[in-house]
């Protein structure tokens, strides 16, 4: 359902801090709006927690996993030679440095 409205997720976290309010009068609504669920004040660093956690999911839900560790050895495959002049450069500091 989602993959049609990407701005779905983002739109229902506007929609949830306007509701409820970000200060002292939105706190007080969501105290006494589930009191039973013991909610208490909203907390803004929790929030902004919970809200970079739901954004970094999404985000890694997009990932193609299997394909990581091929695109990995592509990578290094294709790269090798930089490899080999950044281990020889680091080689070279490291005797320039300590010696």
């Amino acid at each position: 359902m989602t993959k049609n409205v990407p701005w779905l997720g983002g739109a229902v976290i506007l929609g949830a801090v306007l509701l409820v309010g970000w200060g002292g009068a939105g706190e007080a609504r969501l105290a006494t709006a589930a009191p039973s669920a013991g909610l208490g004040a909203l907390h803004g660093p929790s929030l902004l927690a919970g809200i970079a956690a739901g954004v970094s999911a999404c985000a890694m839900r997009r990932v193609p996993w299997l394909a990581l560790p091929r695109r990995a050895i592509a990578w290094l495959a294709s790269n090798q030679s930089n490899i080999a002049l950044g281990t020889v450069a680091t080689a070279c500091m490291a005797v320039l440095l300590f010696y």
